[in-house]
């Protein structure tokens, strides 16, 4: 178990791994002629599952999709709406030591 928040950014990155790990599993199963039709079918739908839910992010934070799918029907989607959900916020933490109070004085 991870001592993580999830986040989208965080998702997309373990799906992305996924992604590849199947890929190699579908050329595995092809080279060692592991009754390939049926099982690179189930592997082509579990890399399907994972795509979909890789676009589900992309619409949400147009930031994260990769610059090679801009020109493809999803990029132009997702960027089309990139407007109407603007990039989010990012975070930023002040150290401890250059937080000043009202007044100018050092916490």
């Amino acid at each position: 178990m991870r001592n993580r928040k999830p986040t989208l950014g965080l998702l997309k990155k373990d799906l992305d791994r996924a992604a590849r790990i199947l890929d190699q599993a579908a050329h595995d199963v092809r080279d060692l002629e592991l009754e390939r039709a049926r099982n690179i079918r189930k592997i082509g739908e579990a890399l399907a599952a994972v795509f979909e839910v890789q676009h589900d992010i992309f619409r949400r934070r147009p930031d994260l999709l990769p610059k090679e799918l801009y020109n493809t029907a999803l990029g132009r989607e997702v960027l089309s709406n990139r407007a109407a959900h603007p990039e989010p916020l990012k975070r930023h933490t002040l150290s401890h030591s250059s937080y000043r109070r009202p007044g100018g004085r050092e916490r």
